[in-house]
């Protein structure tokens, strides 16, 4: 019996950081280490869509596209961050992660834009917290890189440009897997959290 349609998506980190506090300022730099694994089942549907069927004339199924089981990549980014006590009520902190380039998953060079690329996007952050007698106001703003993700950044529009997507495109590397392959669209995403402490 075939896999039902799914994603399995997972993802850890390993920070090693130096940090020092100079007065009412701290700062950190470090490395960040990233391992990710992804399954996907039940997409036979777009084997048609793919730059290997395309390449073929139409006469070969992809093979790393979908049910090929669980991939693996790897990749280093960079992390920095700083606080900075204003006062003893107010304190501010930022923190920037790099895009971290991972190696890729060629089980699923049919599926990814790149041949199976799937970067993990940068990552923005800046909040601060403001302190009364008992009560405390949190604040903290997030930015999330995405659009410079090339596998889940880049339009669904793409694939038009695929010879075999039947819109009079002729670009092998606009189909999926393409180096111009469709992504999900997304944008960059901004997300706000604001809490309160008694």
């Amino acid at each position: 019996m075939a896999a039902p349609p799914g994603v399995d998506l997972m993802q850890a980190f390993m920070d090693v950081t130096y940090a020092h506090r100079m007065d009412n300022v701290s700062f950190g730099i470090g490395g960040v280490f990233a391992i990710q694994r992804f399954e996907t089942n039940g997409l036979a549907l777009f084997g048609g869509y793919t730059k290997s069927f395309a390449e073929s004339g139409g006469t070969m199924m992809p093979t790393n596209l979908t049910n090929t089981g669980a991939e693996t990549s790897t990749g280093f980014g960079l992390k920095v961050g700083t606080i900075i006590n204003v006062s003893e009520a107010v304190i501010l902190a930022a923190s920037y992660q790099t895009q971290i380039k991972m190696s890729e998953l060629d089980a699923y060079a049919d599926l990814f834009a790149e041949g199976g690329g799937f970067d993990i996007p940068s990552t923005l952050r800046m909040g601060f917290s403001a302190a009364s007698t008992a009560l405390t106001l949190h604040a903290d703003y997030e930015l999330t890189g995405f659009n410079n993700v090339n596998s889940v950044g880049y339009p669904i529009e793409n694939l038009f440009g695929c010879p075999t997507a039947g819109a009079g495109g002729t670009d092998l590397e606009s189909c999926m897997g393409g180096n111009n392959g469709p992504g999900f669209g997304w944008d960059d995403v901004g997300t706000m959290k604001f809490g309160l402490s008694w």
